[in-house]
């Protein structure tokens, strides 16, 4: 029998084998269809960062394959969740603050192809706590609150944590604040603002706090109403000194005399560097011969009758810095 003559399919140039060996790299492999790209599977939180014990939604999408046919398993903590089988979005409710919680899922394609994916959710806290540049008596135990055109200070007290629940640093993080919708400051470490209150209307105030890389995030927005300065009215009594109760806005004189103290609250205090301080009895100005300007001695006449005594206070540099106030008193014989 004649030799059979075998010929070579790539003859020896280099560029043939080059080609050849193109087409072998083209050639398909076997592969086995286990745990594909989590790339292709995501988890959406709505709200994106969960509050405290607030009911917030996961949602899960998929971009390359089908999940109609598929089966999708929740995991809760580590365990399986039967309840929420075959669900696209199940709502939870959110931990306490700085407590983890892990929610996972794995979708299983017909053909044995299986996607995961995990968020861990550590809700989170912003305060924002407003300090007012007014002037209130040092005996009052409230606070003081912003008046028109007040200077106010605004401080971020940010509760934002690590996956693993580890606190993130207050200084550590990036704040950025607006000012009725508009950036009024940014940058990491600045969790405090001074501005100023409108001379009408409220503040909106609104900061963000995260981490540098982005993995907790908080944004807290508050409405600051402004507080209309006014005057409260004190008995100055010689022996006892200053009563720290409020005289009513109608009372009846028992006594011979009495001497009354006027207090301003939620004024600025630069009033007093160019104030001008007025009584009126029956809204007439009447002449004050008290050393202090801030009070005023009535006295029975012997007559029966009633008169409103008010008292007003102004920073003639500026006209919203002012406080006013009214009292009406009765006399007896």
């Amino acid at each position: 029998m004649p030799a059979v003559k075998i010929t070579s399919v790539c003859p020896p140039s280099r560029h043939v084998v080059a080609l050849c060996v193109f087409l072998l790299l083209l050639m398909p492999y076997p592969t086995q269809a286990q745990l594909l790209s989590t790339g292709a599977t995501t988890l959406t939180l709505t709200p994106s960062f969960p509050q405290p014990g607030r009911e917030f939604k996961v949602r899960i999408d998929a971009y390359s394959y089908d999940m109609t046919r598929s089966r999708i398993l929740w995991s809760i903590d580590g365990a399986v969740k039967s309840e929420y089988e075959g669900e696209r979005e199940i709502s939870l409710p959110a931990p306490a603050l700085g407590v983890p919680l892990s929610v996972a899922v794995s979708v299983t394609e017909p053909s044995g192809g299986v996607h995961t994916a995990k968020k861990t959710i550590v809700p989170s806290a912003l305060d924002v706590v407003v300090e007012s540049d007014t002037r209130v008596p040092s005996f009052y135990k409230g606070r003081a609150l912003p008046s028109p055109g007040s200077r106010v200070r605004l401080v971020a007290m940010p509760s934002l944590f690590s996956s693993n629940g580890t606190p993130a640093g207050a200084g550590n993080l990036l704040y950025t604040w607006r000012i009725n919708k508009q950036v009024a400051k940014s940058g990491i470490g600045q969790r405090a603002l001074a501005t100023t209150m409108p001379n009408s209307g409220s503040l909106l105030v609104e900061v963000t706090a995260e981490t540098t890389d982005g993995s907790a995030r908080h944004t807290s927005a508050t409405e600051i109403a402004a507080t209309s300065p006014h005057n409260l009215f004190y008995e100055d009594n010689p022996l006892y000194g200053l009563s720290h109760n409020a005289l009513p806005k109608d009372f009846t004189l028992l006594e011979d005399e009495i001497t009354v103290r006027a207090e301003p609250y939620f004024v600025s205090p630069d009033i007093f560097r160019n104030a001008r301080h007025e009584w009126t009895i029956g809204n007439a100005p009447v002449q004050n011969p008290n050393a202090d300007p801030q009070t005023l001695t009535l006295r029975k006449t012997g007559e029966t009758g009633s008169a409103e005594v008010g008292f007003s206070i102004r920073n003639l540099s500026s006209l919203l810095q002012a406080a006013a106030g009214t009292f009406t008193v009765h006399f007896e014989n």
